[in-house]
């Protein structure tokens, strides 16, 4: 059984610590833990936070890097538009595999294929990371993928095409240990 703990004067914690949300013009905090009564143990409710937090951080990376890069507002726009037939043919290619269950497979192909002279391919690359990070942590496990493989590949492609420190920036909070 999960209940809610709340405690309005719990400052804010880390790793496991309650999750604080600030409230009341800054003056008081709302802090929720998720305990499992029966056994005193923080149940999986705290992992299934800190995936969605990682899930998180990584859509804000790629939304970020595809604003300052190519001026594509995610938030705006509905999907990968490619210009060229080439890149929305490999695109759709790799996200079949994906779907089937290849992401290694599908990975590797994009890496393989990749033109570091056409920027367009860093768009490319990143909507495939974008696409991969949509797909719950369920079917990235039972694929042998995690959220931090995600993390490490957009920081690989964009080192490939000049842009790793701003990759590495916009990652740092990400454990890829």
């Amino acid at each position: 059984m999960i209940s809610l703990w709340l405690d309005l004067t719990e400052p804010v914690g880390q790793n496991g610590a309650p999750l604080c949300y600030e409230g009341m013009r800054g003056i008081a905090f709302l802090c929720i833990i998720f305990y499992n009564v029966t056994d005193g143990e923080e149940d999986g409710a705290v992992g299934m936070i800190e995936k969605d937090y990682i899930m998180r951080l990584i859509y804000e990376t790629i939304r970020t890097l595809l604003r300052l890069i190519f001026g594509i507002d995610l938030e705006k726009k509905a999907g990968p538009l490619f210009e060229e037939e080439r890149l929305a043919k490999r695109y759709e290619m790799l996200r079949e595999l994906i779907e089937n269950g290849k992401i290694e497979e599908a990975e590797n192909r994009l890496l393989l294929e990749l033109n570091v002279y056409d920027r367009r391919e860093l768009e490319l690359a990143l909507y495939f990371y974008a696409y991969l990070n949509e797909k719950d942590s369920d079917f990235l496990e039972e694929h042998n993928f995690s959220r931090r493989e995600i993390a490490e590949g957009i920081r690989m492609v964009c080192s490939l095409f000049g842009y790793g420190t701003m990759a590495e920036s916009l990652t740092d909070e990400i454990d890829l240990e």
